[in-house]
């Protein structure tokens, strides 16, 4: 007969067992509620916006898996101005641009950046920039959930 301790012990075991057995059969297994997230910001005709993300290697020498991302931006009716999906190896980065069509528009246009990771296990570091086309000159700088744009995601 199992004691009433070692009964409790063997029924948590398993239902940690269980939980962990399905969170790493998942690709899309996420703890993290929310995903990296940036605040509105305004752009002109003229200034370009630069969505960045760096694909970290978890731990040094060890082989990481690459990084699937999906760059979004969109306006504050939830109009998709772009998006695009790139997969980017663990070491390095990549990037998508929007600037605003001068045909289509002559005003201000508030965006929402926002980066989709699929996959558990990565590291990624975010970023977006507005900034001046012709000049190059940096309007406005920030990190994803700003002090630390570290975000692991998934499982290790």
């Amino acid at each position: 007969m199992f004691s009433k301790r070692k009964w409790i012990t063997v029924l948590a075991s398993t239902a940690a067992i269980t939980i962990l057995a399905t969170a790493a059969l998942s690709d899309d297994f996420n703890p993290q509620p929310d995903p990296p997230a940036f605040a509105p910001d305004g752009i002109l005709p003229g200034e370009t916006a630069r969505l960045a993300v760096y694909c970290a290697r978890v731990f040094p020498g060890v082989a990481t898996r690459a990084c699937t991302v999906t760059f979004e931006f969109e306006d504050l009716a939830g109009q998709m101005l772009k998006t695009e999906t790139k997969t980017i190896a663990a070491g390095q980065g990549g990037y998508l641009e929007y600037a605003v069509p001068a045909v289509q528009r002559t005003e201000r246009v508030e965006i929402i950046p926002c980066i989709k990771v699929r996959g558990r296990g990565l590291a990624v570091t975010a970023s977006v920039e507005v900034y001046e086309t012709a000049t190059g000159k940096t309007r406005y700088h920030a990190d994803a959930m700003a002090p630390s744009a570290h975000m692991l995601i998934g499982l290790l």
